[in-house]
């Protein structure tokens, strides 16, 4: 919202196009809301190693380790948040639905005049005129015969017939829901302004258009006002009469409706794609076959009854053969980047061993992550990659999987905050290593 908005500052804002400023702001107001919903998959491949060789790889399942954690009805931040954010919304709502009620009741509170598809409502409200829908609300102070009145008429038939409380009403709603975006409010802004550009050059087309600017200083009063509805007497007096009065038409203005067309496809580009990338690291050379050592930590999250029981899962140790060993003679081997090995005689471990990478995992988890995202009863395996490096640095953290619920996120978040490993050791060396992390969420009723 805030580059599509900042578009229109500083290339639209204050040019005689207004029907196409209408649409754009109303169309960039819908579309910065709607972008962030819309994921669009993009994937490619890269190849670290310019020597590429797949080899024979043994999988051994290592020993389960199972950490039960009970959240019961545990305070979560984010469940609070939303309920404050949820509360406030219904606030707007009321006095959304307040203001819509006075009107109404102002309405029935005094005579109505209908005519071809209006109907005029003579009031003493101080805001008045003001339209809403096909309501004029009319100030008897001002005569509708004389010509200042057939201007001011023309103006609120113009919003009328254009359907402006549709925008008004529409963006009202929008603020509700996302009152905590301060953009948001700069569109309302420039939306009004906009809606009374046009009814004022409607009004003024066939008279003066100094006169009628004449008429708005000197007809312009102040009052409170509804926030749904189109009043002639608008606080953006200074930018009404500056728009009427403007003749020249920007010498760009052409080149500045088209370029709205890459601006919103950068907007796009930035929401909508997510990148998933492939990448071939870096494979030891001098090893034919490889084992991948896995400590499977399973996080069990008990809310309610025990009626249904978790999936059980076999833990037997298993070899499996996945590949061959093939090399790409097109690609020549670099040797400026480390070697990172998948088989070591020494694995890297969590500084205590398995025990405390137990504790620190019941310490540091939030099972509560994939409650809060709704996810079903089931189990869930997030498998992590992560590098240790021979000064026990953790690093290249990612999930080989995608789980959904927050899941993924919150392992990958997990390892990250791990601090220090014991590096692995080859020949009785230090050296960079693999090491993947099954981390098990299990949700049951």
């Amino acid at each position: 919202s805030t580059l599509l908005y900042a578009y229109y500052h500083f290339c639209l804002k204050n040019e005689k196009f207004h029907q196409y400023n209408r649409f754009y702001l109303l169309g960039a107001l819908i579309f910065s809301i709607i972008i962030p919903l819309i994921k669009i998959p993009i994937s490619w491949h890269t190849a670290s190693a310019l020597q590429t060789q797949l080899k024979t790889t043994y999988l051994s399942m290592g020993e389960n380790v199972v950490i039960y954690l009970k959240s019961g009805n545990t305070f979560s931040i984010q469940k609070t948040v939303l309920y404050i954010i949820i509360f406030i919304s219904f606030i707007f709502f009321l006095k959304l639905l307040n203001a819509a009620y006075q009107i109404v009741a102002l309405k029935r509170k005094f005579p109505n005049e209908k005519h071809d598809g209006f109907t005029i409502i003579q009031t003493e409200h101080p805001q008045a005129p003001f339209s809403f829908f096909s309501w004029i609300f009319w100030n008897k102070k001002i005569p509708l015969s004389t010509i200042e009145g057939q201007h001011i008429l023309k103006h609120e038939w113009y919003h009328i017939s254009k359907k402006h409380s549709v925008d008004v009403l529409l963006i009202e709603m929008i603020l509700c829901v996302f009152w905590m975006n301060p953009i948001f409010y700069l569109y309302r802004k420039e939306i009004k302004a906009i809606q009374e550009f046009l009814a004022d050059q409607y009004a003024s087309k066939d008279t003066d258009q100094y006169e009628y600017a004449e008429l708005l200083v000197v007809q312009a009063i102040a009052g409170k006002q509804f926030p749904i509805v189109t009043p002639f007497f608008h606080n953006q007096l200074k930018r009404r009469i500056m728009m009427l009065t403007k003749s020249n038409p920007s010498k760009y203005q052409y080149l500045k409706k088209i370029l709205v067309l890459p601006t919103i496809f950068l907007v796009g580009s930035l929401f909508a794609f997510s990148y998933q990338g492939t990448l071939n690291a870096q494979k030891p050379r001098s090893q034919k076959e490889e084992k991948i050592t896995r400590t499977e930590i399973t996080l069990v999250d008990y809310n309610k009854t025990k009626k249904t029981k978790p999936p059980q899962k076999k833990t037997k140790k298993e070899d499996k053969l996945v590949l061959t060993e093939i090399t790409l003679e097109e690609y020549k081997e670099d040797t400026t980047q480390p070697i990172i090995f998948t088989k070591v005689e020494e694995e890297a471990q969590f500084p205590g061993g398995p025990t405390e990478w137990r504790k620190f995992l019941e310490r540091n988890v939030n099972a509560q992550v994939a409650v809060d995202n709704k996810a079903p009863v089931g189990t869930f395996i997030a498998n992590i990659q992560f590098v240790v490096d021979k000064n026990g640095e953790v690093s290249d953290v990612k999930s080989l999987n995608k789980v959904g619920y927050g899941i993924e996120a919150e392992a990958v978040r997990v390892v990250k905050t791990s601090g220090k490993w014991i590096p692995a050791k080859q020949n009785k060396k230090p050296v960079t290593a693999y090491r993947i992390q099954p981390i098990t969420f299990q949700i049951s009723n």
